[in-house]
Order: structure tokens, then C-alpha cells, then sequence
């Protein structure tokens, strides 16, 4: 039994050794083994590096430049001065809108940034408001708090109490798929603060630094989306303390 064993043994290893051998001769035999950094056509895309490139015939002589087409660092209309059409590289990634005959679903169990629903919730305290609506209100500058139905109940007090003393602009909702471990989390445009226990100062911080971010933050206007609508919140009578945090 042990003799079977020590050659399949042997066996096994020199299959290895052969295949190894085998991997070695196929590298050294590859098209583009021997090439050095000092090749111009490995330094060089497609081997073009001395090939001149070819213009618009309406590009100015002085933007001309023979090894990058366009010369750099000039700012010129007629090709590039950092603002005119910069939305052919990015057009913002501004979020879509699906209506209700569209499934939306997320990739995160608390997303930040996503497409959502045209209707956005009223400001305030709900039963339950779903991401599909209350990412909207984070669009438009907003902070939702989330909790876990579980959590402490004086925690959860703790902290609706807070995110309402700072701001008007915002959406509390509980929300089952926050993890015990962490069952509260604020949610600004395009970040998340998880936390195990409600700390005042961490809140505080997070709402003055990321509330009325969003790319629509100056869009005041009330939602139209309540069902499920506890608590309103209403803005400010004066206008100046609309964005008056904490």
C-alpha cells in the first residue's frame, strides 16, 4: 500500500515538472518575450511614436504639435479652454427616474447614490418610507436617518431628537435590512454614517459636513409623497435659516 502511494507520488511530481517545463517553453516562445523597455515600439502604442498624427484641418497652426497631435497646457475655444462642452466627458451621472411600472432595486442595503422615483416624501417622520423615494430627498440636500425596528428604543429616541434639532431637511424611516450590530445609520448624497450607539457629537459632525450637499440641495420645495407620513417637517418661516444646521 505505501509502495502504491510513493509512486503515485513520483507520478504526481513529475507530471509537474513537465508541465512546468511545458509553461516555460510556451513564455520564452511568446510573441512578446524579448521585449525591453528600451524598444520604441513597446514604449510606444501600436509602435506610432515617430508617426505624425492626423489633424482637423480647422485646428490653428499654434495648437498643432507633432508627438501629441494638440499642443498642452494652451487654452483655446477653437479646441479646449476647460469650459465649453466639458459634458462630452461627464455629463454629472445625474440620477434617473423610473416610474412605477419600473422595478428598482439596489446593489447596497443602504444606497447613497441611485436612480429613484420622480415623487419625493414629504420632510418628516414616517411608518416607513422605501430608498426608492427617500433618495430623492438626499438629492435635494436632505439627511435620512434609518434604524433597525429592534434597536434600543431610548437610542432611537435619541437620535430622532437630534436630526430633528438640526436641521428641517430630513426623512426618518426604520428599515429591516440594517444589521443588529449596527442598527442605525444618516444618510447624505453619497456617504453613510453606521453606528453601534447614538453619539451626539459623531451626528452632529456628520449632518453640519455632508446636509444640503446633494446636487439639487437649493430645491426647497416640499415633497409630494406621503404615505406612511408620521411627523411633518416644515421648513423655517424666515428663508436665511433654511440651511442653518445644528
Amino acid at each position: 500500500m505505501n509502495q502504491t502511494k510513493h509512486c503515485i507520488t513520483i507520478g504526481f511530481l513529475i507530471f509537474l515538472e513537465l508541465l512546468f517545463m511545458v509553461l516555460c517553453h510556451a513564455e520564452h516562445n511568446s510573441p512578446v518575450s524579448g521585449i525591453s523597455n528600451s524598444d520604441p515600439k513597446f514604449l510606444s502604442p501600436l509602435g506610432l511614436l515617430s508617426t505624425p498624427r492626423l489633424l482637423k484641418k480647422d485646428i490653428p497652426e499654434e495648437l498643432k504639435d507633432a508627438k501629441h497631435g494638440i499642443v498642452m497646457g494652451v487654452s483655446s475655444e477653437k479646441c479646449d479652454n476647460g469650459k465649453v462642452n466639458i459634458t462630452k466627458d461627464w455629463d454629472g451621472s445625474p440620477p434617473p427616474h423610473y416610474c412605477m411600472d419600473t422595478i428598482v432595486q439596489y446593489n447596497s442595503a443602504i444606497p447613497t447614490y441611485e436612480g429613484h422615483r420622480p415623487l419625493w416624501p414629504i420632510f418628516g417622520e414616517y411608518q416607513f418610507v422605501p430608498p426608492q423615494r427617500w433618495l430623492h430627498n438626499i438629492e435635494h440636500g436632505a439627511i435620512v436617518m434609518l434604524y433597525h425596528p429592534c434597536a434600543e428604543p431610548s437610542e432611537i429616541l435619541k437620535l430622532k431628537k437630534l436630526v430633528k434639532s438640526c436641521l428641517w431637511k430630513y426623512v426618518i424611516t426604520p428599515w429591516n435590512k440594517m444589521s443588529r450590530e449596527l442598527p442605525f445609520a444618516l444618510v447624505a448624497w453619497g456617504c453613510r454614517l453606521q453606528m453601534a450607539k447614538v453619539d451626539t457629537g459623531i451626528v452632529r459632525y456628520f449632518i453640519r459636513s455632508k446636509a444640503f450637499r446633494g446636487p439639487e440641495s437649493h430645491y426647497l420645495k416640499q415633497g409630494q409623497f406621503s404615505v406612511g407620513l408620521i411627523e411633518v417637517s416644515n421648513p423655517p418661516s424666515d428663508p436665511s435659516l433654511d440651511k442653518v444646521l445644528c
